[in-house]
């Protein structure tokens, strides 16, 4: 599945990091937003804090990205295979999750196609360099530039990682700012 889930993403330049926001929004909602060379507000107040708003040129080679998250049966089948412990361990009382569990069916009949519980980078890690090992492709986990380069469609500039740019929510809808007319969407336009 790790290998069916991977998208090619062609290598180009970009700027990485909060490359600005408009101060004003014209649509009214953070959702909306379009990139204008005249943004003079960051696009998030935590940019400052994480160094995101220095803004800096990347030049990646082409690669290849998962386009979704590991699940928690394929961290499960890794770690069961390899004699580790269930991926999701660690109950609320601290208590561990045996294989032979009425908690451990219940994880598996109701968590296995939610994303993996890695505690540590490293286990995420691990998980990577087995799947590598047992296809003879090499896997690693994504750069931080690499994830933002695909999240942003090859490194546009775009406030949301969705296949439009735009947040677009179930039973939602917009305001056109050229318009002044709050738009519907569809549920099949829901990203």
């Amino acid at each position: 599945r790790a290998i069916e889930n991977l998208v090619f993403v062609e290598g180009g330049s970009f700027d990485m990091g909060d490359f600005g926001a408009p101060c004003e929004v014209p649509s009214g909602t953070i959702s909306r937003m379009d990139w204008s060379p005249d943004a003079e507000c960051l696009s998030s107040p935590g940019s400052q804090m994480t160094g995101a708003d220095h803004l800096h040129q990347v030049t990646l080679d082409a690669y290849s990205i998962a386009k979704f998250e590991t699940r928690f049966i394929d961290m499960e089948w890794m770690r069961q295979i390899n004699g580790l412990p269930v991926a999701k361990e660690n109950i609320q009382d601290g208590s561990i999750v045996k294989r032979n569990s009425e908690r451990y069916q219940w994880l598996l009949e109701n968590r296995k196609d939610h994303p993996a519980s890695a505690k540590t980078w490293q286990e995420a890690k691990d998980y990577c360099l087995w799947v590598g090992q047992i296809s003879a492709i090499p896997f690693n986990l994504p750069t931080e530039a690499q994830w933002e380069y695909a999240a942003r469609s090859r490194g546009k500039k775009y406030y949301f990682a969705t296949n439009t740019g735009y947040l677009q929510l179930s039973e939602g809808y917009y305001l056109d700012p050229e318009t002044n007319y709050y738009i519907e969407y569809t549920e099949d336009e829901v990203n």
